[in-house]
Formats: C-alpha cells, structure tokens, sequence
C-alpha cells in the first residue's frame, strides 16, 4: 500500500478497538465497534449486545428488556466514525447451492424413522457443507504507477529531444557557473594567488606543440 491510501495494518496500535482488542483491525470491525461504542453509552442504553471478557469497556450485557431501545438506536446509529480501509484484508466470493435433503424413497424411511410426516422432514432437517471452491489465491498489491525515477527519465528525455542537452553539456554548464561565481566572489589578493599557482603548474603550450607535430610533418 501507498502512503496516500491511509490504510491501516491489521497489527497496528494505532486503531484500537474497545469490544475487540484481541481482534486484527478491519474496516467492518471498526464500524461494530463504534455501534457497540454507541449502545453501551450511558445516555442511551448503556449497554452492549456483546461483552467480550478482555475488552475495554466495563459495560453490561443487553437483556431481552433492552430489545427496545437497541433496536431504535441501531435505526437512528450513523456510522460517522472514521474506519479506514484495513492494509491487509482477506475476502472470499460466496456462492450458495442447495438441493432438497431427502427425496424419493429417503424421505419415506427418513419419516418412519423419526415417526413424523414427509413434509415435516423435509422441512426440518437441514445439512450445511462449507468448503472452498478452488484452492488458489490472488494477491492484490497496490503500488505508485509513476515513480520518481519515471519522471527524472522523462526530463532528461525531453531535455535532450527539445534542446539536445546531456550530461556532458549539464557538466559544461557547472564549470561554466563555477568560473563566474568564481570571478565574482574572489577578491583580487585571491585571484593573484590564484594565477601564480596557475604559473606554477608548467602546462604544455597547445599552440606550440601543434606547431611543432605540422613542421615533423
């Protein structure tokens, strides 16, 4: 995740959550917690549908005496919380089938079985199966798509396309600057010890030494 996303991480501290403390954060969990926030507050029912024994909150739990007032607070509750979205959050695509139990010959023993009608077996038995539909999983990341190093290599393209500049040519130009602030800033005792160091340095005259290479030639 990207800094700009605002997520938070399942591990973090930084979002703790009163009736779950022991919980990852989530973006759902966040918004129970702040309903639950809400129910235990004093003024209003002052108590919670579900205490978890290692929460926060010292609160009670809801009796059948407080349906009432939980049911018009959880009307009128707007999530106005801030819960964002979780850094890391697992998500599985649900797809309920079902099919009748028993049928034919099987609801027939099934009825003499339990001593009761065919339609009451139908209607009472039930058998649930969970399992995965696939056993592979996709990863999701979210990451900058244009990055730093993206636009400094699109600078130097256009640099070069428009004006033909180079690094040799962006170098030139720092001497270039350097020998004019150079000549601004020294101060003339400077500048005379600058040009008798320069007198020191026996540089070979280019001149001379072309001349020289033409008359061998």
């Amino acid at each position: 995740m990207t800094r700009e996303s605002n997520c938070v991480r399942s591990n973090s501290n930084t979002r703790s959550l009163d009736f779950f403390p022991g919980l990852p954060y989530t973006a759902s969990t966040c918004h129970i917690d702040a309903e639950y926030r809400n129910y235990a507050d004093t003024n209003k029912c002052g108590c919670s549908p579900e205490v978890n024994p290692s929460s926060n909150v010292n609160t009670r739990n809801c009796t059948i005496a407080d349906i009432c007032c939980l049911s018009q607070e959880r009307r009128t509750f707007n999530p106005s919380t801030n819960c964002p979205l979780s850094c890391d959050h697992l998500t599985y695509n649900v797809e309920p089938s079902y099919s009748k139990l028993f049928s034919g010959d099987s609801s027939e023993s099934a009825a003499e079985s339990f001593g009761t009608a065919i339609e009451e077996v139908e209607a009472s038995l039930l058998s649930v199966y969970i399992y995965f539909d696939e056993m592979l999983a996709t990863q999701l990341f979210t990451d900058y798509s244009y990055t730093f190093a993206n636009l400094l290599a699109d600078m130097g393209g256009l640099l070069g396309l428009f004006t033909g500049a180079s690094v040799i040519s962006l170098l030139e130009v720092c001497i270039l600057l350097f020998d004019v602030l150079k000549n601004l800033l020294l101060t003339r005792e400077m500048k005379k010890a600058v040009e008798k160091l320069e007198s020191k340095i026996n540089l070979p005259n280019v001149d001379a030494i072309t001349k020289e290479e033409i008359e061998d030639d």
